[in-house]
């Protein structure tokens, strides 16, 4: 009996700790930047791993049908790659991007996506830059 209730005691603590983790990670929210392998084909762009060439942020967050992405870059992005990666590491949306301005707003439809937690990936020769988005 008593090995059950530590066995009980076990578990509700792993538990506990579990969700304290992923509690940590939903209310990170700010700009991350991977220097990771992409997990989506990039139709050809190699990227060069320098983090200083733009960054990202999503608004609001969490977002349920648009959200707003806020980009900032050292100069224009001629050819860049914008996606969406969910927490499986799929490709949900994979589209090429421009700017002639070297800061702007993109309003992008979220509402085809399931809720979830998803890694936005902006990336092309200069470097990448992401962030996190939560969809409910």
């Amino acid at each position: 009996m008593l090995g059950i209730i530590n066995q009980l005691i076990m578990k509700k603590l792993i538990f506990t700790i579990l969700i304290m983790g992923i509690a940590t990670l939903l209310s990170a929210q700010s700009v991350v930047t991977l220097n990771l392998p992409n997990p989506c084909e990039l139709g050809g762009i190699e990227t060069n791993l320098n983090s200083d060439a733009f960054s990202i942020v999503a608004h609001p967050n969490p977002a349920v049908d648009f959200v707003s992405l806020s980009i900032e870059t050292q100069e224009p992005i001629q050819k860049a790659v914008l996606q969406i990666i969910d927490v499986n590491g799929k490709c949900v949306l994979n589209e090429h991007f421009f700017s002639e301005n070297t800061k702007c707003i993109r309003k992008m439809n979220i509402s085809e996506l399931k809720p979830g937690i998803y890694t936005i990936l902006l990336q092309n020769e200069k470097g990448k830059a992401s962030t996190k988005l939560i969809i409910n």
